[in-house]
């Protein structure tokens, strides 16, 4: 009752706000800057700090992952310190070279290594990432304030972002290349809207270079661009001239995209090749079997049109999941986004992710929204533009007034930083960890038996051990259940192959169960190469012993 009369209040309060003086008191201007800008590089800087502070405090308690913070942290560390071509080890079952470049095509990374460098720990990335991703409301404010004609909303729909609860869940895990692409994409509309080209395609290369598969997302900028510009692309095919230069914009869109795809792809087969025994697994294959896909999902197209009743099968698989995701990702807008044709870009990740069984595509938690969720945004901008269109905005401000209640009702039941989440029985979907974890005398006990472990030592641990460890050549973790269905024999090789090139092992039995009883099964069948260093509270520390039994055939070799 507390809670809807708290609620009810704030609907009250923001019902009263007077837009038209609100418009009038954001053209003030402070130190040479409107105020509307100020509040907007405010938000920002409050958002960087919170979830700076937030996701810095989840890695202090161990609830941050090899995959993906400590690949992402040992691949930056190596490049520096060991020469090494964005090197990480947790894969090295089936991405052979170890490169970063053999999981992803992702160029950008160039761009993360002087930051990187001016201070080698992960807490660099959490603290880069909460940045970049807040740092995406100054193009977004632009591009609404160009297209509302109201500062008012500018500032509004960048609030609007910064709660948006499938924005904080992509922030809250881990660190990926991806944080990048709501800025690009936001960038990237606004100099598309005033037809800025030169600047326009530099947004496009950068967002190729996040990673391989933003290049659909790209294409479907260019399908865009084909029915926004329709009419002058009719008229120059009647014609058979080039008047209108801007018709060609979405065909070299289109263009690029495809040939930086195969261009990746070129790289990446002739330099970083993926082991074959394993291509399904990489190319996560397994996440669209109820649609039926059998070998790469870029031919996704061609399953759904061969098979529509599959379709409506993998639609239906955890359907109340993916309708609650699909509410809180239009719902949270009024629904706005569906009025434009911008949310069309949306389909070429959303659209696999709703037809996927596989439920971190649809659940929140996760960077995978960050593919779609500038263009919903901005497709919710559009909406309102369409809906008043001819009209005085302020005098529909309610919009942003009902919008800002919405989204702010949406955050207290979906965002990671709700008190509604750890203070009471409520909670929603989500992958992983979703509220922010306690530090307590397990949390201790880890971090001293971290502490006790050599910095030039190899090391062998779980999951979510292993970014503690990232910031070294040779830090390894225990493959991922998933793996072993497609070559247990391989995988059980290599896991020895593991056990034994690592000078101390570190096994949490109180988190991730099943894995350190595989560890320790492991251990136990060695158990002449391995002493006990030290155990507490669940936790076992062991050191490998100067001389293991003449064992001479566990020599490193040479991919490690």
């Amino acid at each position: 009752m507390a809670l809807i009369n708290w609620i009810k209040s704030r609907i009250r309060a923001v019902r009263n706000l007077n837009a038209e003086k609100l418009e009038e008191q954001l053209n003030t201007k402070i130190v040479g800057r409107e105020l509307s800008e100020l509040l907007v590089y405010l938000m920002l800087f409050i958002y960087t700090a919170v979830f700076s502070y937030f996701t810095i405090f989840k890695h202090y308690a161990f609830r941050s992952y090899a995959w993906d913070l400590g690949i992402s942290t040992q691949a930056l560390w190596t490049t520096l310190n060991k020469g090494r071509f964005f090197y990480y080890t947790p894969e090295l079952f089936y991405n052979t070279t170890g490169s970063y470049f053999g999981l992803h095509f992702s160029p950008i990374l160039f761009l993360l290594l002087p930051i990187y460098a001016i201070y080698q720990t992960p807490e660099t990335l959490l603290i880069f990432q909460s940045f970049i991703i807040a740092l995406a409301t100054i193009p977004l404010y632009y591009f609404v304030r160009d297209s509302l004609k109201s500062k008012f909303m500018a500032v509004g729909f960048s609030l609007f972002y910064l709660l948006y609860p499938p924005i904080q869940s992509a922030n809250w895990f881990d660190f990926h290349v991806q944080s990048f692409l709501p800025l690009i994409f936001f960038s990237t509309m606004y100099f598309l809207e005033h037809e800025k080209w030169k600047k326009y395609f530099v947004c496009i290369i950068f967002a190729l270079a996040v990673a391989e598969s933003v290049c659909i997302v790209v294409a479907f900028i260019g399908l865009y661009e084909l029915l926004k510009y329709r009419k002058p692309l009719l008229q120059t095919f009647k014609q058979r001239t080039l008047k209108d230069k801007k018709v060609l914009v979405p065909l070299i869109t289109i263009t690029i995209a495809i040939a930086f795809f195969l261009f990746g792809r070129l790289i990446q087969n002739t330099f970083f090749p993926i082991d074959p025994k394993f291509s399904n697994f990489y190319r996560a294959v397994d996440y669209w079997s109820v649609l039926g896909t059998s070998g790469d999902p870029v031919i996704m197209p061609l399953y759904i049109i061969i098979n529509p009743l599959k379709v409506l099968e993998a639609l239906a698989y955890d359907a109340y999941l993916k309708l609650l995701f699909v509410v809180l990702i239009f719902g949270s807008l009024l629904f706005l986004p569906l009025r434009s044709s911008i949310v069309l870009v949306t389909l070429a990740s959303l659209g696999p992710a709703l037809l996927s069984n596989y439920q971190p595509f649809y659940t929140v938690g996760t960077h995978y929204p960050l593919y779609y969720i500038p263009f919903v945004l901005l497709a919710a901008v559009d909406g309102m533009k369409k809906q008043n269109h001819g009209r005085n905005f302020m005098k529909f401000s309610g919009y942003v007034r009902n919008l800002l209640v919405v989204v702010i009702i949406f955050a207290l039941f979906a965002s990671p930083l709700s008190p509604l989440l750890f203070t009471s029985e409520i909670s929603v979907p989500h992958f992983s960890e979703y509220i922010v974890p306690s530090i307590g005398p397990h949390e201790y006990t880890l971090q001293r038996m971290v502490n006790l472990v050599p910095q030039n030592a190899s090391i062998l641990t779980q999951n979510h051990l292993f970014p503690q460890f990232s910031s070294r050549l040779n830090a390894y973790v225990y493959p991922l259940p998933q793996a072993f269905k497609y070559a247990p024999k391989e995988m059980n090789d290599y896991t020895d192959q593991l056990l034994m090139n690592s000078d101390y092992i570190l096994i949490d039995t109180k988190y991730d169960k099943d894995t350190a009883d595989a560890m320790l099964e492991k251990i136990h069948f060695y158990c002449d190469s391995f002493r006990i260093l030290k155990y507490e509270d669940g936790v076992y520390l062991y050191v490998k012993r100067m001389h293991s039994c003449g064992r001479d055939k566990w020599q490193i070799y040479s991919t490690f």
